[in-house]
């Protein structure tokens, strides 16, 4: 039986109560309400939560979502002075903003080469954004030299289509690259050139986020993830 029905039933007890010829009858079932009477009453409480609508706990514990499909909002573009000895940035398809640079923040050999926001001259990092294209025998073969140190852009002994992009000492090999008519950077002597990797990152990470990945993959004409362009 219901906790609201008993209520009902004793509150009518109270109001009409029954007739008997027993006084004793009588006494017994006024008395057996009046015990049961306590414990309806701590019970309607908890009879109430039984029946309310539960509500969500809030959670104010801050989130970052990004989505690698989401749009990637605009940065600062910064234009590399051609007279000086700097280096040059190197910006992916229609992104002035964004620059071919080294990640982690330090230069070492193995080190992971990506896509980031660039940053202005003569800062922290911006080192690891610029890069002298030093050209090397045979003619049109080029070498991607770190403005920091005398670490190349390398892809490594034996590339194949996906394969990673990073830094090694200027003289290995899978560091010769040319740049076509085209705007792609082609791996010197195979089919493969820079690539960013369709839907990779955002990778949040110190001291400044990866936004996209590089790889090396199979050079064609009018793919976008392969034009490459210097300001």
């Amino acid at each position: 039986m219901c906790f609201l029905c008993m209520l009902r039933q004793l509150r009518a007890y109270i109001r009409h109560p029954p007739r008997t010829s027993s006084p004793l009858s009588n006494s017994n079932n006024l008395f057996t309400m009046i015990q049961i009477l306590p414990f309806l009453v701590t019970l309607l409480p908890l009879l109430g939560m039984a029946t309310a609508t539960p509500i969500n706990a809030r959670d104010d514990t801050p989130t970052t979502t990004i989505s690698a499909s989401a749009p990637i909002r605009s940065g600062t573009v910064y234009y590399d002075d051609l007279d000086s000895d700097y280096g040059r940035r190197i910006h992916p398809d229609s992104r002035g903003d964004l620059c071919v640079a080294v990640a982690g923040g330090y230069a070492a050999y193995g080190a992971s080469v990506n896509i980031a926001y660039c940053q202005p001259d003569n800062t922290t990092w911006s080192d690891l954004m610029a890069w002298n294209v030093t050209r090397d025998d045979p003619p049109g073969q080029t070498s991607l030299q770190t403005k920091l140190d005398v670490m190349c852009l390398s892809a490594g002994a034996n590339p194949t289509n996906g394969g990673p992009v990073h830094l090694q000492a200027c003289g290995d090999e899978g560091q010769k690259w040319h740049f076509a008519e085209y705007n792609a950077i082609e791996l010197a002597g195979t089919d493969f050139c820079l690539d960013v990797k369709e839907g990779s990152g955002p990778i949040n990470q110190n001291p400044y986020s990866i936004i996209e990945e590089l790889q090396i993959w199979e050079c064609s004409d009018n793919n976008d993830n392969q034009y490459f362009f210097q300001l």
